[in-house]
């Protein structure tokens, strides 16, 4: 069921139907994890490019966030440079910056890779995530 989601997830053209396809992720596997954007936006990406000339405005949204998930992009770069903690998604032959068997970054401290196990494998590294989010909302639940 995930596998099929995230197939849809990843071959939808429209970013309303990637959000609504997203919050549906979380609300089956995820307790605890919500998917959260301001009203006028539809995913980070997408204000990235609106604000592109306005990078104190992406900041300002950026340090709002708990954690950034992102493929290599602009998003993920601030989050890093901003110490935001940042989830940054790779593909298995990703960009020499990355380094190989790493899950860190020597760039961004705050910064974890995921990597696809093998080229195309994204549901691995989507389901990786998956656990780690669970994990991360489990011990934010544990606290007073």
């Amino acid at each position: 069921m995930l596998i099929e989601r995230l197939s849809k997830l990843a071959s939808e053209k429209s970013s309303e139907r990637r959000v609504e396809l997203l919050r549906e992720i979380t609300d089956l596997f995820l307790d605890g994890v919500e998917l959260h954007r301001e009203p006028e936006l539809v995913l980070l990406d997408e204000l990235m490019t609106r604000i592109v000339d306005d990078v104190t405005e992406a900041a300002r949204v950026v340090r709002a966030l708990d954690l950034v998930v992102s493929v290599d992009s602009m998003p993920a770069h601030l989050a890093g440079a901003l110490g935001v903690p940042v989830w940054n998604l790779l593909h298995a032959d990703a960009d020499w910056r990355w380094m190989e068997d790493r899950e860190d970054s020597p760039w961004y401290p705050t910064m974890r890779l995921f990597r696809q196990p093998r080229p195309g494998d994204w549901p691995a590294v989507i389901a990786r995530v998956a656990r780690e989010l669970e994990s991360r909302a489990a011990s934010r639940a544990e606290v007073p």
